[in-house]
């Protein structure tokens, strides 16, 4: 396993605290990554691992992660994607997302044959139920091999122990999915 640190051109070892003055400097720094910058540091993390002896290569992210990931699985050969409730795909208000929504690349993902997992929680304010329908209109259009979770009573962020949204029911049964997804595809 490995953790790209997708902010390295603008500041070395960032750690960031989960309150107000973080989470501005997180989007300073966000919004200074490109979609080149991301898939050069991804494609980078993939050749590391595969010089380590991994003959496949999945990816997980959460949120902005999430949409990293998603990015990734149309443009990079990996084999199983996990992608848990990223935002902004069907829009282009980041660097990451633009030229085109990154939703718009969503039939590349099928012309990979990568198995893609998408967690989401059916009250997450970020990925409304507008994008989700979205997301999953587009995954079905493009025929790509993919399952799409939705969490009754899960907000966004539900997966981290230390935030209020926590959900610890959606949070077991989805890391169990990611799991099995991985094991599935990566074996």
């Amino acid at each position: 396993m490995i953790v790209p640190d997708f902010y390295h051109r603008a500041t070395q070892g960032i750690s960031l605290l989960a309150d107000d003055e973080g989470r501005k400097r997180g989007f300073e720094l966000l919004n200074q990554l490109s979609r080149d910058h991301i898939l050069a540091d991804t494609e980078a993390a993939m050749s590391y691992l595969k010089d380590e002896g991994c003959e496949t290569v999945g990816m997980v992210g959460l949120s902005v992660g999430g949409h990293i990931a998603y990015v990734a699985a149309a443009e990079l050969d990996l084999q199983a994607i996990a992608v848990c409730y990223a935002g902004w795909l069907p829009d282009t208000s980041l660097p990451i997302s633009q030229p085109v929504p990154t939703l718009d690349l969503t039939p590349k993902i099928a012309d990979r044959n990568t198995h893609l997992l998408f967690i989401v929680g059916e009250d997450d304010a970020l990925v409304t139920k507008e994008h989700q329908s979205q997301i999953q209109q587009a995954l079905q259009a493009a025929d790509v091999r993919h399952d799409f979770i939705i969490y009754p009573d899960a907000a966004h962020g539900f997966l981290c122990e230390e935030r209020p949204s926590y959900h610890q029911r959606s949070a077991e049964d989805a890391w169990l999915r990611v799991k099995s997804q991985l094991a599935r595809e990566l074996s």
